[in-house]
């Protein structure tokens, strides 16, 4: 019994530390891609580089670690989404709305900002090519914000975690 216990858990630790956080859910990019719309859903890890997307409506969604490189995303609404780590170089992001987002790690370098609404996104040093605009539009209350959004994101990425373990774990045992 130790030696089962000591393989499924030798399992575990090998399995657990390669396996991806998060991905888009198949019904939901199923969605966005028939509509254009996908509020408050998962499509991390999506990439829709040199797409046209224009006036996409993915308000508080998850687009984590997503790319749209040079992709047409004008009247686009990102508000309250979580778009850390998201490639948007070289898109055209005219008049799109950010509000609330979280942009930190994204990469806005070469992109067509005008006209975005910047207000009180939350951003961090890793933010790449931001406009002044985007940084002024944050104000000492948004430090609360902050700190929220990264409990949030700590808080889904441990769950994740732990859903994936406890599937690992009854697949492992099921084996013996």
């Amino acid at each position: 019994m130790n030696l089962k216990l000591l393989t499924a858990t030798a399992l575990i630790l090998g399995v657990g530390a390669t396996m991806p956080a998060f991905s888009a859910d198949r019904e939901e990019l199923a969605e966005f891609e028939r509509t254009g719309k996908c509020v408050d859903c998962n499509l991390s890890k999506m990439h829709q580089d040199e797409a046209a997307l224009k006036s996409i409506d993915v308000r508080g969604a998850n687009l984590s670690r997503s790319s749209f490189s040079n992709s047409d995303l004008r009247n686009a609404n990102f508000g309250d989404a979580n778009v850390s780590n998201v490639s948007f170089a070289g898109a055209d992001l005219r008049n799109a709305d950010f509000r609330y987002a979280n942009v930190k790690g994204a990469n806005f370098c070469d992109a067509d900002v005008r006209g975005v609404n910047w207000k009180e996104v939350i951003y961090s040093n890793s933010t790449r090519c931001l406009p002044d605009a985007a940084m002024a539009s944050v104000t000492e209350s948004n430090t609360n914000r902050r700190s929220l959004s990264e409990n949030v994101d700590a808080v889904e990425e441990n769950a994740e975690s732990v859903k994936r373990t406890g599937e690992t774990v009854k697949d492992i045992f099921d084996l013996f």
